[in-house]
C-alpha cells in the first residue's frame, strides 16, 4: 500500500512550508509509504476529481489518497496520525479541522440536519447548515463524527451529515463507494420572504460529503493534527480563537 499526497494548485504555486513538509514526512518515524503528485487547475471540483482519478487507476499500489491544499502546512508526522486514526476509527473519509482566512474563527466543517437534501436544485429551505467555530471545536473530542457536533447543536444525528474539507482529507479508495464519489460545485439564487435575491452554494467538499453520507461511508474530523491555513497571515486549527463563539449565518 501507498498514499498518494495529491496537491491541488490554483496557478501552480505551492506554499514553501507544504513543500518542506512534504520532503521531510518520509524522514518522520513510522511514516508510511507514499508519493506525491500536483494538479493545477482554476477549477477546483476538476482538480480535485483528477487527483481521485489518479488514485483511483493506480490501485492496488495507491490504497489511500490524501489531499493536501496548497495552501495548507500541516505539522511534521501528519501522515502517520492521519493514517492511524483512520484505522483506529474504521472511517472512510478523515478530514482535519481548518480555519477559514479570516479573523471570525470560522472553520470549514459544518453540520446538515438532513440529508434528505439530496437534489441541490430542488432542495427545500428546511435545512440548515452551521459551522463550527475554533471555540466550539475545542468542546469536543479531538476526533468527532456527526453524532457529537449533532449533541453540540442540539440537533438529531439520524438524518445529519457532517460536511468536511478537503484542505487536509485522506480518502481510503480500496472500498467500492470511492468509485462512486465525485467532487462537484452546486450554485443556484434564492428568493426569501422579503422578496431578495440571494446567491447561494454548495462547495465541492460539502456536496462530496453528502454523498459520502448517502453512500453509508463513515466520516470524521480531527484536530489532533496541527495545521496553519496560510494566506496573508497564518490561520491555525491548534487553538480557540476567533471573535465569532458560533456561526452567525447558520441557518
Amino acid at each position: 500500500m501507498a498514499i498518494l499526497i495529491g496537491v491541488p494548485t490554483y496557478d501552480d504555486t505551492v506554499k514553501v512550508g507544504l513543500a518542506q513538509a512534504i520532503m521531510q514526512e518520509g524522514q518522520e518515524p513510522g511514516c508510511p509509504p507514499y508519493t506525491v503528485t500536483f494538479k493545477q487547475s482554476s477549477l477546483l471540483a476538476f482538480a480535485h476529481n483528477g487527483l481521485l482519478c489518479t488514485a483511483l487507476n493506480n490501485r492496488p499500489q495507491i490504497s489511500h489518497l490524501l489531499i493536501n491544499h496548497a495552501d495548507v502546512v500541516p505539522e511534521p508526522g501528519y501522515l502517520k496520525t492521519l493514517y492511524d486514526e483512520m484505522l483506529r476509527t474504521e472511517a472512510g473519509v478523515v478530514s482535519v479541522l481548518l480555519p477559514l482566512k479570516d479573523r471570525k474563527g470560522l472553520t470549514s466543517t459544518a453540520f446538515l440536519n438532513d440529508i434528505a437534501v439530496s437534489n441541490w436544485s430542488e432542495r427545500p429551505r428546511r435545512y440548515t447548515r452551521r459551522r463550527l467555530t475554533l471555540h466550539e471545536a475545542q468542546t469536543l473530542p479531538e476526533t468527532f463524527g456527526v453524532g457529537e457536533v449533532a449533541a453540540l447543536f442540539g440537533e438529531r444525528a439520524e438524518r445529519a451529515v457532517l460536511l468536511v474539507n478537503t484542505g487536509l482529507m485522506l480518502i481510503d479508495v480500496q472500498q467500492a463507494w470511492a468509485e462512486q464519489a465525485h467532487f462537484e460545485i452546486n450554485d443556484a439564487i434564492d428568493r426569501n420572504a422579503d422578496g431578495k435575491f440571494v446567491a447561494d452554494v454548495e462547495p465541492e467538499d460539502w456536496y462530496f460529503s453528502r454523498q459520502l453520507a448517502m453512500l453509508g461511508v463513515k466520516v470524521v474530523c480531527m484536530r489532533k493534527v496541527k495545521a496553519m491555513h496560510v494566506g496573508r497571515a497564518n490561520f491555525p486549527n491548534s487553538e480557540a480563537w476567533g471573535e465569532w463563539q458560533h456561526d452567525q449565518n447558520g441557518g
